[in-house]
């Protein structure tokens, strides 16, 4: 809200302005602005003096002729209060109170059902959408509930909410995150899930909610990392503390495992640095556009590089051929994923409300319902052709 201060001063500054040449129109839309950026005893005061002038007939010039001072004044425009009550105010104070603890502002208890996730948002969306409450912050309250609902609605963001990390990912994982689970978070981010409050909302309420992933995915995922948690939890209560002489011998026993598992972090970390070996757009380095033999995929390489370290040999080059074509699987993959998420908004957004019975664009839901998937018809031609 505090960044929203200095704008909120800018719009009373045109009110005031507006006012004074007797634009009561512009002073009254520029007050409701400033209020709505920032609350402030000037704009709450400026607002009621700009309603009870714009609602006064004006006075006629006293050097008018008697003949124009008989005409009424035309009165001015109507303009269209957004009202607010008591309750919606305290209302969106309370959900903004709240912060990151998106199981209060949703209303629900931390052993919640995807279903109970999905009710509470329902509700909590009607009540904070800016068509409905149009209190100072209720946009801010709006984009709240959203955020808890992606987090809580996802098991991996939802367990890393649990354990006390920030699962947005801005600030790092919680030490506790396993790498599988981190793993399987930067999967979904790079899926582009990240969706809007208003498309969240559209999903629910303008044409139903369209997942890639689907629920029953989300139900294995959750039960898994719950299973995870109950064998970790059994094997803390019934393992016993080792004796010094134990640990001595656990660890002279689990030396070579450590050396070689710090070799395969040095060979990692030397092996990723610099250019990867192939991409599949030019960049500084590679340069040298190839295509590989089976399906006739390009990919960009170093010559230098490439030649002497892959192509000279026939096992190494063929498995790097092979290794290029499924990753070009990945990439069309990922590709299909973007262009079907595209399509359904837009069908979405054709679809009008309450399922298509309000306000649906039945030629546009049609063109996007027919709108060719690029990536998605290559991706099942080169399916069946490509080994994993």
């Amino acid at each position: 809200m505090e960044s929203n201060k200095d704008e909120a001063l800018k719009c009373l500054s045109i009110a005031k302005n507006s006012l004074a040449l007797g634009d009561y129109s512009k002073a009254l839309r520029f007050t409701e602005k400033s209020i709505r950026l920032f609350p402030t005893t000037q704009g709450e005061q400026l607002l009621l003096i700009v309603q009870k002038q714009s609602t006064m007939p004006r006075k006629a010039p006293a050097s008018a002729p008697a003949k124009t001072q008989t005409k009424k004044a035309a009165a001015p425009e109507p303009v269209q209060e957004r009202k607010y009550t008591v309750e919606q105010q305290r209302a969106v104070k309370t959900m903004l109170a709240y912060g990151r603890d998106y199981y209060k502002v949703l209303s629900v208890d931390k052993s919640a059902t995807d279903n109970e996730i999905k009710k509470a948002y329902r509700k909590q969306a009607l009540q904070f959408h800016p068509d409905k409450n149009s209190a100072p912050g209720a946009d801010e309250a709006f984009k709240l509930v959203a955020k808890a609902f992606d987090i809580l609605s996802d098991s991996n963001k939802r367990a890393i909410h649990d354990e006390g990390g920030d699962a947005d990912g801005s600030r790092g994982r919680s030490s506790g995150a396993s790498y599988h689970q981190q793993h399987q978070q930067y999967a979904y981010r790079r899926q582009g899930d990240d969706v809007s409050p208003e498309d969240l909302f559209n999903m629910f309420f303008g044409g139903g909610m369209r997942n890639s992933f689907g629920p029953n995915m989300r139900a294995q995922q959750q039960q898994r990392y719950r299973q995870q948690q109950q064998q970790q939890r059994f094997r803390q209560q019934h393992t016993r503390p080792q004796q010094p002489e134990d640990l001595v011998g656990s660890l002279s026993q689990m030396m070579p495992v450590i050396l070689i598992a710090i070799l395969a972090i040095f060979a990692i970390l030397f092996a990723f640095e610099g250019e990867p070996l192939y991409t599949f757009r030019p960049s500084q380095t590679n340069t040298n556009v190839r295509n590989t033999r089976a399906n006739n995929i390009n990919y960009y390489v170093n010559p230098k590089v490439f030649d002497t370290t892959v192509k000279n040999n026939m096992h190494k080059f063929s498995r790097t051929e092979r290794q290029i074509e499924s990753d070009w699987l990945g990439e069309l993959r990922t590709s299909c994923h973007s262009e079907q998420r595209h399509r359904d908004n837009l069908m979405t957004q054709a679809d009008g409300v309450l399922f298509g019975i309000v306000g649906r664009n039945e030629k546009a839901y049609k063109k996007a319902a027919n709108m060719k998937l690029k990536n998605c018809d290559e991706l099942r031609r080169l399916s069946p052709k490509i080994r994993r």
